[in-house]
């Protein structure tokens, strides 16, 4: 089983490309709705870094960028819950996947 058919059951709308691997990461956490809140955002703040092309698929990507987009969602992710939803329980999982511990 490879990184993208790990996430499959938990969002399973989501296809392959960088975008859907994106939905499940943080599908896992958020709400729909707040999937494609944080995503807008950090597409609005941060996405150009990157030069993300969200509709390919996210095996034609180096092997590590999984993980360096994993990163950089889940931080966006913490700075919209910060902002918008301060007693939202997915910041205590966002933060410590950031290694930045609970609250």
């Amino acid at each position: 089983m490879n990184l993208t058919e790990s996430f499959q059951s938990t969002y399973p709308d989501a296809d392959d490309t960088v975008m859907g691997y994106t939905q499940r990461l943080l599908g896992n956490v958020l709400m729909p709705n707040q999937v494609d809140v944080v995503i807008k955002f950090y597409k609005d703040n941060s996405g150009a870094e990157l030069d993300i092309k969200w509709d390919d698929k996210l095996s034609t990507y180096p092997e590590t960028f999984p993980a360096i987009l994993k990163m950089a969602i889940y931080q966006e992710a913490v700075t919209w819950l910060e902002t918008n939803h301060p007693q939202h329980w997915g910041l205590g999982f966002f933060r410590s996947e950031l290694g930045k511990g609970e609250a």
